[in-house]
């Protein structure tokens, strides 16, 4: 279970490097249409924050638009190590827009994916 959770951390911070790193380049078919690249990072309590800050870090370095929502009620999340962690809105109040893409910190997959 150690490594497949490691190899999930592993292959979703490569994504995310590999999706900025085609943004920045343009020479990806990526970067004509989505820039800048609308971004849904959701975290909930027990996120673990490096899962997160890695991810966010990395694409807004990329000049993604990069929005973090909270899947609590309140914008506060405690996470794994209990950091505390601020979104930038609640996922309620963004339901309605649309993003390029959703990318989940692995340790919020066992919300949607109890079996991983």
């Amino acid at each position: 279970m150690r490594s497949i959770h490691s190899t999930l951390v592993f292959s979703c911070c490569l994504s995310a490097f590999y999706f900025a790193t085609a943004l920045e380049s343009g020479s990806h078919s990526l970067s004509y249409w989505c820039l800048p690249a609308q971004i849904l990072v959701p975290i909930a309590n027990g996120t673990e924050e490096m899962e997160a800050t890695m991810i966010i870090d990395i694409l807004r370095r990329a000049k993604a638009n990069v929005v973090v929502a909270s899947l609590e009620d309140k914008l506060e999340i405690v996470a794994s190590r209990k950091v505390k962690m601020i979104a930038d809105v609640l996922l309620d109040n963004v339901l309605k827009e649309q993003y390029d893409l959703i990318l989940l910190p692995v340790s919020l997959m066992n919300h949607f994916f109890p079996m991983i």
